[in-house]
């Protein structure tokens, strides 16, 4: 059967949306009729505006994905693909999804480490350049979503295709399953071996010990209160590791203090893995602990509708995507006078020094015109603006003008670093500006909106010019690729997904969740 092949970029899915800090480009596989393409009426519900089950679940993957844009930077675009797939259940269990990345390359140009392998919409934003092999029609991140828990798998459960979060006890939210499975094709596994420690354990007649992955540089096990790295131990000692359960942590040090805000689920101050016995192949090691509170998107098991939590976006910037998570925010104040004339107030919310900060800008209708030109660059629809470092609570203000508008012009504000963003909903903001606009007074937030790019073009408008104000403040070449491994392939990177696998119990009441 012929498969509809799709491919769209997630930004033009969503005209509104500011400018991304990563571009998502999705590719639904599954054929007409079935899946992501399902006929079947249905419905709105939740603010998902789908009449059809294919095109309902097409707006909740998009959306989910949707804040993952604004949460890690990279220059290259990450490619998903996406598929239903008929894989069963019972009354009481059933695989939700699964999803993992389709490369890990290693020895690769600007790699951190040798020998280590790093799944590829890693390697991407580390290296600058787009290393998978597109020739052969793969990409970064594959998932793969059960449609019987839609039909006749857990009962009356079935997955809720709502945006709102508000999935009644017994259904499956379906935005937090996407999140947790995207998290995996981000690189949060391990390709460790549970059921033989090997370090690399790829299918058989693969697995090996002379290379690792990036994510388990961070797994460690605890012996006399002291974290013992498990790339450093021998098979053996690795193996049993892999079922120690309450010993395995994650030892990175940009987790370390976010383990702290934690209620329960540390040892020795870290964050605990999930480490079962016996082992299960594609949960173990790839996921945080049940112990956790508060409750962490990354459980192997599904628990209710959950936003991503701080400790595993910790750990994803402690494998490299951001030097530290923090969290910036950006507000949009307009002189509601018709002049064009705009304030962005930016604020760092975090502990700690955030550097290199960057304001991207755009309009739909007219011009940006930055009232400092020193420090911004325009290409193509986007003006940049570099604001330099903030410290940890300091606020800061730029001007801009939108000059050459007519009737109503939309404008957007992202704000853009290296980092792991907590809230990826506050630093983007929207605000308007019409023509014909009558003189008042006061200012105007509108940063909750969304916002559409439209294009900017060179101004010769002057403007006064000033810099930044900080407004208060307290606190502080060539590839060079040794190996490319493609799992898909070579490597059998079907039996490497980590799996979000729901195995739970029903009580004499409903489904535990």
């Amino acid at each position: 059967m012929k498969k509809a092949s799709l491919i769209v970029l997630l930004s033009a899915l969503f005209p509104l949306a500011a400018f991304a800090q990563v571009d998502f480009i999705i590719e639904y596989e599954d054929a007409q009729g079935y899946g992501f393409y399902d006929t079947t009426p249905v419905s709105p519900i939740g603010g998902n505006t789908g009449t059809t089950f294919g095109e309902q679940r097409r707006i909740a993957f998009e959306k989910a994905i949707e804040t993952y844009e604004h949460s890690f930077t990279s220059n290259i675009p990450i490619h998903v693909q996406a598929h239903f797939a008929n894989n069963g259940g019972t009354t009481y269990s059933a695989v939700l999804a699964s999803a993992g990345p389709e490369w890990f390359l290693f020895n690769f140009r600007n790699a951190p480490l040798q020998n280590i392998a790093y799944p590829s919409a890693l390697a991407n934003k580390i290296s600058g350049l787009d290393l998978s092999d597109s020739s052969q029609g793969i990409a970064d991140i594959d998932v793969e979503i059960n449609v019987d828990v839609d039909g006749a798998a857990l009962g009356s459960s079935s997955f809720y295709y709502g945006l709102d979060g508000q999935s009644d006890y017994y259904d499956l939210d379906s935005m937090t399953v996407i999140s947790h499975e995207l998290m995996h094709g981000l690189g949060f596994l391990s390709v460790i071996d549970p059921t033989t420690g090997h370090k690399f354990g790829c299918g058989s007649g693969c697995s090996r010990n002379d290379i690792g992955d990036v994510f388990s540089t961070q797994l460690a096990r605890v012996v006399d209160n002291t974290p013992i790295p498990l790339l450093s131990m021998s098979q053996s000692d690795r193996r049993a590791a892999a079922t120690a359960t309450g010993e395995v942590v994650w030892a990175g040090s940009i987790a370390e203090p976010v383990a702290q805000t934690l209620f329960n689920g540390t040892n020795q101050g870290y964050p605990l893995i999930y480490t079962p016995s016996p082992a299960e192949y594609g949960s173990s090691l790839s996921h945080t602990a049940f112990e956790i509170n508060p409750t962490a998107i990354m459980q192997p098991a599904y628990s209710g509708a959950l936003e991503t939590s701080a400790i595993n976006l910790a750990m994803l910037a402690d494998i490299g995507w951001g030097a530290q998570v923090a969290d910036l925010e950006v507000h949009l104040f307009e002189s509601n006078d018709g002049s064009g004339l705009f304030t962005a107030i930016v604020s760092n919310n975090s502990s700690s020094t955030i550097n290199q900060v960057t304001l991207d800008l755009s309009t739909n209708n007219g011009n940006i015109v930055p009232a400092t030109s020193s420090n911004c660059s325009v290409s193509g629809t986007r003006t940049t603006c570099t604001l330099g470092s903030l410290g940890s609570e300091q606020l800061m203000s730029f001007d801009f003008n939108v000059t050459g508008y007519s009737g109503l012009a939309e404008i957007s504000a992202t704000l853009d670093a290296d980092i792991v963003e907590l809230n990826a909903n506050n630093n983007i903001a929207v605000g308007y500006v019409s023509a014909s606009s009558e003189s008042s007074s006061g200012t105007s937030d509108t940063s909750e909106r969304s916002l559409n790019t439209g294009q900017s073009e060179s101004s010769t408008s002057t403007t006064q010019t000033s810099e930044p104000r900080v407004i208060t403040e307290s606190g502080g070449g060539s590839l060079n690729i040794a190996f490319l491994v493609a799992l898909l392939l070579m490597l059998g990177v079907k039996q490497h997904k980590a799996a979000y696998a729901l195995a739970l119990s029903r009580n004499s009441k409903n489904l535990i969740k």
